[in-house]
Formats: structure tokens, sequence, C-alpha cells
């Protein structure tokens, strides 16, 4: 058995826990939490072993997460129209900008770009 440091030795004694024993998600989690002592920010690994062939169609496992605070990007919308209405309209609706044809001549990296028909046919 590996000898364990008088620091954990006293973090453990303190915990009054058996970390031996399988516990649930959020009793770990609070006892990481109370665990934690060390002078960095301490994180925690996560690996499931699901059992699956993924080279068999029914046994594929995908999904997807809604991260707590998104990705942390901001998104911005312009929109080219040539109707002042519809400019009104875009702005209100929380685009960063609107007009005609005259913005395409001026570079924008990354944002998602929406438009009414007529003006890309023009």
């Amino acid at each position: 058995m590996k000898t364990r440091s008088k620091r954990y030795r006293q973090l453990v004694e303190g915990i009054g826990e058996d970390l031996n024993k399988a516990h649930d998600v959020t009793k770990a989690a609070t006892l990481v939490k109370k665990l934690a002592k060390a002078k960095f920010t301490e994180s925690i690994d996560l690996s499931v072993h699901l059992n699956l062939d993924t080279k068999k169609v029914d046994q594929q496992f995908r999904g997807s997460i809604s991260l707590p605070h998104g990705t942390g990007k901001s998104v911005k919308v312009i929109v080219f129209v040539d109707d002042g209405d519809k400019t009104g309209a875009a702005l209100v609706a929380g685009a960063v900008k609107a007009g005609a044809k005259t913005w395409l001549m001026k570079s924008w990296l990354v944002l998602w770009i929406s438009t009414s028909p007529s003006p890309l046919l023009k």
C-alpha cells in the first residue's frame, strides 16, 4: 500500500468519510471540494467506459451539452437589406449593423450574416 503524506492523512481524518467506498456524484463532488487545499486551481477528470462497439450503428454514442456560461464568444449579426423598414426592424432585433450592399466591401471576421433575398439577387 502506498504511504500517504502527513498533510493528506490529516485532511482525510478531518473529513471523517471512508474514501475507499463508492459515493454518488453529489457526495463525491462535496468531498472533493472539502479536500481541495492546493495552491493552484484543482480539477477533476472523469472517464466513463460505456462498453459500446462503435462500429455498429445501433451502438454509437453521440450527444451535446450546454456549457453553463456558453462558449465565451459573442455573436455579431449584420443584416443586408435595401428597405428602411427592414433595417429598423433588424436593429431592434439585435443586429450590430443593418444596411445595403455597401457593407459587403468591408471585411468582417467571425459573425453571422442574415439577408433578405433582394440585395443578393441585384
